[in-house]
């Protein structure tokens, strides 16, 4: 693998002198965790401390016609490998290639990232250690203010002679088909999105079920510290168990800016299931497909599949934070989120107290360099008796915490830029 990247190198560095420009960087990225309580409710056992690292060297190539990204991971956990361990981890997160048909078409194929809008349906989910992202083909118009994207894709497992049930059911689509329309000026952006990602039916491959979820996305600078924004999706088609849906998501968040500080209020709301009405056979409970679910529903993650994590009675989701920006280096995040479900959730034939808990979260950053920061956080969890019921056990008398410390180095080794 040394010799493949050592090859690659050289090769762009002398083809990069007739009409293109290159740039390779990296990113070094240890993260040194301590969960008691993180993403599930504590129990007797004790707490857990560990370090993972994300290591990244991207090649960055732009010739006049096209363009193309290779970018190796390797994604680890210290310890997870003996000392004289010959397994290699050392993977590709990223490979495209992009074909530039005239100034306002271009094509691209291959393993990429998709990020749309805020990121609540796609995104990098830059925090877990691995990402996101997705083998797919998508084409991109631009014209005056507005912008298109057309994506498609189709998945197996496995090079085949012959059809054969698709494995990852139930968590990976077999299809997806995507459209997203945007406009933007000095002041407002806008735009439109549908999406139909297919399933295979279990042990039926020949059965896809289709997910489609359409809306819009709306952001508004009011004056120069002042934006409002919000979205609202409708999810119908089946799920990937054949079942009907018709649910929803809506969400509104206003920000200000004073000088060093920059504060918002806002709210999410997931459909979900009224376990009430026994005889509804629809599901109701709105999914967030592939977006990011740290960044909006609290740090300590409880939330981040709402369906799954809340056994499918929806989400509320109110939370206000600040920013403070202490000096040139130093800044701060308070966040406080309170949790509660959209719908009834039935336990010991009665319906539960839809209220959750609450949580805050503290987070720090120190900017080192231009290309290096460190992070450090610490949350706080203040569950009630009805996540004990929703989570399916852990105490309630633990307050579930979590803290984090996080190197990141993203240095540029070379560039003509």
């Amino acid at each position: 693998m040394r010799s493949l990247v050592l090859i690659i190198f050289v090769f762009l560095i002398s083809e990069k002198w007739v009409f293109a420009q290159l740039n390779v960087s990296a990113e070094i990225r240890p993260r040194a965790e301590y969960r008691q309580g993180y993403r599930m409710l504590p129990d007797s056992l004790p707490p857990v401390f560990l370090i993972s690292q994300r290591n990244r060297l991207s090649f960055d190539y732009k010739a006049t016609s096209y363009s193309f990204f290779l970018s190796l991971q390797d994604v680890r956990l210290w310890g997870d490998q003996q000392l004289r361990s010959q397994k290699s981890s050392l993977g590709v997160n990223q490979a495209w290639a992009a074909l530039d048909l005239n100034k306002n078409i271009s094509v691209k194929a291959g393993r990429q990232a998709l990020l749309y809008d805020n990121g609540r349906l796609f995104a990098h989910n830059n925090w877990l250690q691995q990402g996101q992202f997705h083998d797919v083909l998508k084409a991109s118009f631009s014209f005056n203010h507005y912008k298109m994207d057309i994506v498609g894709a189709y998945n197996e497992n496995e090079e085949r002679l012959y059809k054969t049930a698709y494995d990852n059911f139930g968590v990976n689509y077999k299809t997806l088909g995507l459209w997203h329309l945007s406009r933007k000026s000095e002041t407002l952006y806008a735009s439109f999105i549908a999406v139909a990602d297919g399933h295979e039916r279990e042990n039926r491959p020949q059965t896809l079920y289709v997910r489609g979820t359409y809306g819009g996305f709306l952001r508004y600078d009011i004056t120069e510290t002042t934006r409002l924004q919000g979205a609202a999706y409708k999810q119908t088609g089946k799920t990937s168990t054949g079942q009907n849906i018709n649910a929803y998501y809506h969400s509104a968040m206003l920000r200000q800016s004073i000088n060093a500080f920059d504060f918002a209020i806002g709210y999410e709301l997931f459909s979900g299931n009224n376990a009430v009405d026994s005889l509804n056979e629809t599901d109701a409970a709105f999914s967030s497909l592939y977006g990011v679910g740290h960044r909006y529903n609290g740090y300590m993650n409880y939330f981040t599949n709402i369906p799954l994590h809340t056994k499918g009675a929806g989400l509320i989701n109110p939370y206000f934070y600040t920013n403070v920006q202490l000096s040139e280096t130093f800044s701060m995040r308070l966040a406080y989120h309170y949790f509660m479900l959209q719908n009834n959730f039935i336990d010991e034939n009665k319906a539960i107290d839809p209220y959750l808990g609450s949580e805050i979260d503290l987070t720090f950053k120190y900017k080192i360099s231009d290309d290096a920061d460190l992070q450090f956080g610490y949350f706080v969890m203040f569950p009630t008796s009805s996540m004990k019921i929703i989570k399916g056990g852990g105490s309630i008398d633990k307050m579930p915490s979590f803290a984090f410390v996080m190197l990141t180095v993203k240095p540029v080794l070379f560039s003509d830029y």
